[in-house]
């Protein structure tokens, strides 16, 4: 887990404001009770500058998969997938209406 956090400023660096909303968490866990399944539906509220310096609003809406696993120390992420559903709002590297 500390090493998602230390990437995260890093990929932050263009937005004003950026939340990280989570809900409908699935969690499976293998019957060695050492390897869990989580499924859960993101919401990405986001804020940035446009090229005109207003500040652009939008939201990127998806699903985000992880293969847990328990060494000795605690649990870890050993595998991550976004699965992408839309972005809607004003989108600052849209070119046209629907685009990103």
């Amino acid at each position: 887990m500390v090493r998602r956090q230390a990437l995260v400023p890093s990929s932050l660096h263009g937005f004003l404001d950026c939340l990280h909303l989570i809900g409908s968490i699935r969690l499976a866990f293998e019957p060695d009770r050492r390897t869990a399944l989580t499924k859960s539906k993101v919401i990405h509220p986001c804020g940035t500058l446009g090229e005109d310096g207003e500040i652009r609003h939008f939201e990127t809406v998806g699903i985000d998969t992880g293969v847990w696993t328990k060494p000795p120390d605690g649990w870890r992420i050993s595998e991550r997938t976004w699965i992408h559903g839309w972005i809607w709002g004003d989108y600052p590297l849209a070119h046209g209406p629907g685009e990103f």
